[in-house]
């Protein structure tokens, strides 16, 4: 956010879901995620074609759109904690959100199936734009990286747990706290990355994933024993 499969254990996901055609298009085990990111980019092309900018957009706009903003949500619009999800402040941001969504939706979504996912897409990015919204009031902020944030808590979790084979489970924990690191430390020094949305949505996904990995790992105990 900015400021102003059934078997996971052998497959690589990024490379079966381009074999299957376009990640835009929704299909039988990546249903949700496709939907996610056609709804950001329908939205920012909506914008573009509004006239209201194409690199970047200025705040009052994105307050317009659906911005969070404290002084709103306190006002009864709290529909502004999930629609400032799906808003983006430029093409970048939603160019890198878009890419970092697709990489951890791969994962996920085969892994949780489509209810999971989206109920923890939602969840997660809600409570990154409170927490957001708690940290600084004032503030206009907008992008999906709370919700993303919180999607990559869930896989942290669900790779303490170990729920893909050995090997892959460490190249994918140590990539992904590499990823996750990187950012938070990216935006502990840019004052236009909301990094309040960061920490929140990453913090509740891990709790989120708690649950989710108990499951995973009872019902992979389950199927190892059949």
């Amino acid at each position: 956010m900015a400021t102003f499969q059934k078997d996971t254990k052998t497959k690589d996901p990024f490379e079966e879901k381009k074999g299957k055609g376009s990640f835009l298009i929704p299909r039988k085990d990546f249903f949700v995620t496709p939907i996610i990111l056609d709804l950001n980019i329908l939205l920012y092309l909506i914008m573009v074609c509004k006239g209201i900018g194409i690199t970047s957009f200025k705040a009052r706009d994105l307050l317009n759109w659906g911005a969070n903003h404290g002084p709103s949500i306190g006002n009864g619009q709290w529909w502004r904690l999930l629609t400032s999800t799906f808003i983006h402040g430029g093409s970048m941001h939603l160019l890198c959100n878009m890419l970092s969504l697709f990489s951890v939706g791969a994962l996920l979504e085969p892994l949780l199936g489509r209810f999971k996912y989206v109920i923890a897409y939602i969840a997660t990015g809600m409570l990154a734009s409170s927490i957001s919204m708690w940290w600084h009031p004032e503030t206009i902020s907008v992008g999906a990286s709370g919700a993303i944030f919180g999607l990559y808590g869930v896989l942290v979790t669900l790779l303490l747990f170990k729920t893909f084979d050995k090997e892959l489970n460490k190249e994918l924990l140590s990539n992904t706290l590499f990823f996750l690191g990187y950012n938070l430390l990216q935006g502990s020094m840019d004052n236009c990355i909301d990094n309040a949305a960061h920490i929140g949505g990453l913090l509740t996904g891990c709790i989120i994933g708690w649950p989710l990995g108990i499951s995973l790992k009872k019902r992979n105990l389950k199927e190892n024993h059949q």
